[in-house]
């Protein structure tokens, strides 16, 4: 991946982020140079989105995150800021299973 870099410097928290819009808006993050936290209730689907990522260089991390969980919704911020320190986008594409 080409890091453009319009989004560098810049950190995306991204539910839904195992599959469809929410696979394809990481990637397409990740060449733009944003930090990731991606988010899904399948695990398997998060570390092959992040597995496309990191061989670009990009940096990610993954939480498994009902995001019908309050809990977990807050435990995925506080993730987000100890990782990075920031969040700068929220992209929301988690949907019903």
């Amino acid at each position: 991946m080409a890091d453009n870099g319009r989004l560098k410097d810049k950190v995306a928290i991204i539910t839904g982020a195992a599959s469809g819009i929410g696979s394809a808006t990481a990637v397409l993050f990740a060449n733009e140079g944003s930090g990731l936290v991606l988010a899904d209730v399948d695990e398997k689907g998060l570390q092959e989105t992040a597995g496309l990522i990191t061989a670009a260089d990009a940096t990610v991390v993954i939480k498994k995150t009902d995001v019908a969980n309050e809990d977990e919704v807050k435990a995925l911020i506080d993730f987000a800021l100890d990782t990075y320190s920031q969040v700068d986008i929220a992209l929301l594409a988690a949907g019903p299973k």
